[in-house]
């Protein structure tokens, strides 16, 4: 599976690649560069998605269920 791009970085509108062979991500900047934007997209959605099940799971087992008199017989 091709490892995705995770961040995505453009100089005025124009988006820039990663230089081949750099330790670090590394990205030449033009000299007349007025405005930089780093985006980070996640990198594991499955995660997310994860946490928003566990959060449903737990509004659902919060709400209580039955009518009024059943949980005052208890």
């Amino acid at each position: 599976m091709p490892e995705k791009e995770s961040v995505a970085v453009t100089v005025d509108g124009r988006r820039l690649a990663a230089e081949a062979g750099a330790a670090q991500p590394t990205y030449d900047l033009p000299a007349t560069a007025r405005h930089l934007t780093v985006e980070v997209e996640p990198a594991h959605h499955w995660w997310t998605r994860g946490q928003l099940g566990l959060l449903a799971l737990v509004v659902f087992l919060a709400v209580p269920l039955g009518n009024r008199r059943s949980r005052r017989a208890s």
